[in-house]
């Protein structure tokens, strides 16, 4: 199996896009999209959070391999 350091290069970041939010890796390869919607009607019925809250979401996602290496691995 490959080493998910390598097929995963760190860091990763987080890039802004008009309806979402793309997680990627160092390798500019997307790994997540957080999808979300400010208008509150459309973001009911699309089933799609704030953008603060995907935005902090996407955020979250970019720090697993720090949080991962601090808790060694496991």
């Amino acid at each position: 199996m490959p080493d998910p350091d390598k097929l995963f290069a760190t860091p990763w970041t987080v890039i802004e896009n008009p309806e979402s939010y793309c997680v990627a890796d160092a390798g500019s390869r997307p790994l997540a999209y957080v999808y979300f919607e400010d208008e509150r009607v459309r973001q009911s019925s699309t089933r799609r959070m704030s953008k603060e809250h995907a935005r902090r979401l996407a955020a979250a996602i970019a720090k697993l391999p720090e949080r991962l290496a601090q808790s060694g691995g496991n």
